[in-house]
């Protein structure tokens, strides 16, 4: 028995994308996550210390990463920690394997605390990007151990003030990128 479709029914996208649910189906986030999250990545390495406040400099790439975890969930966090941690990792040379694991799980983290918090509370994207700074940096020492642990830790607190404080207006942007999470 043939079941016959009008053709509207045979070319409405909503109801194609709506019956796909196969391994790519989060493939169009995962891409502007990348794009994002390495055009933050590249730019902190091109202003450097341009982008100090005060004492404090920013880390763009985490904010990345806590921003597209907060608007679009942890899966797509996971992801833009994973590029942030390539990225970083190449750039510098050192502990490939510790910033790509410790900036996917800070992802994967920024992506559960909407679920977590209120979800549309103006606080959540600062403590999501305090949450990823801290977890990132504990996760790269742990991975990594380095002798100067006290000015690691120092940065990584004036790297998350600083990044809590750009998170308000950078979240209006990305909101703009990426639907609201379902998870």
């Amino acid at each position: 028995m043939t079941v016959r479709r009008s053709p509207e029914q045979i070319y409405d996208r909503r109801s194609w994308r709506s019956r796909w649910s196969g391994p790519w189906s989060h493939s169009g986030a995962v891409i502007r996550a990348a794009v994002i999250a390495l055009a933050a990545v590249a730019f902190q390495g091109a202003l450097g210390a341009k982008l100090s406040l005060g004492l404090f400099t920013p880390h763009l790439g985490m904010l990345a990463i806590a921003l597209i975890g907060a608007s679009a969930g942890s899966a797509t966090g996971a992801w833009a920690g994973f590029f942030v941690g390539l990225a970083e990792g190449s750039a510098t040379g050192v502990a490939l394997g510790g910033h790509i694991a410790s900036r996917t799980f800070a992802g994967f983290v920024a992506g559960l605390l909407p679920s977590r918090l209120a979800k549309h509370h103006p606080l959540t994207p600062s403590v999501a990007a305090i949450a990823v700074v801290m977890t990132a940096e504990l996760g790269l020492f742990l991975f990594a151990p380095s002798s100067g642990w006290r000015s690691q830790i120092s940065a990584a607190c004036g790297a998350a003030l600083v990044n809590a404080i750009l998170a308000f207006p950078a979240m209006a942007l990305v909101k703009r990128w990426f639907r609201p999470s379902e998870e």
